[in-house]
């Protein structure tokens, strides 16, 4: 009976070790830095970034000054910049309702409705078009990312 005890107190032990090997693997390092948008600092945009292979993703909020902090996965990352139009998100009326998928009458009508203006091109929004990589590093200088409304 002793020895049985004593097994399964090695076998926890040893999926502890394993499972705290895992969790302690984590490449994600902080970023700070600020995004300009023709010289002047982009508040409220999100700032995305996208690890080469796709397989991690991480996000943060510029300030009122454009800078922003995250928490992102080492290695080369591709970077997106994009801003929601806050009159079109408040004009949104919120419902308790349940939802459902749009009709396809419903779906044709939004497809021909234009985007909200948000002044930062779609192209920024997309990882395969925005142009922008880093390679994050572990204690790297703040990022600065300048994009242009044309």
């Amino acid at each position: 009976m002793k020895f049985v005890r004593s097994a399964c107190n090695w076998s926890i032990m040893a999926g502890l070790v394993v499972l705290a090997g895992c969790g302690g693997s984590d490449s994600r390092v902080s970023v700070t830095g600020t995004v300009e948008m023709d010289g002047k600092p982009l508040p409220e945009a999100t700032v995305g970034f996208v690890t080469d292979s796709g397989s991690s993703m991480s996000s943060a909020t510029t300030g009122p000054d454009g800078k922003f902090y995250a928490k992102v996965t080492s290695g080369p990352n591709k970077v997106t910049v994009s801003k929601s139009d806050p009159a079109a998100v408040a004009a949104q009326p919120l419902s308790d309702e349940a939802s459902l998928s749009p009709t396809d009458a419903e779906l044709a009508t939004l497809r021909t409705k234009p985007k909200p203006k948000t002044g930062v091109p779609d192209r920024f929004g997309d990882p395969k078009t925005s142009g922008l990589k880093f390679d994050i590093k572990s204690g790297m200088e703040p990022l600065s990312i300048s994009i242009t409304s044309k």
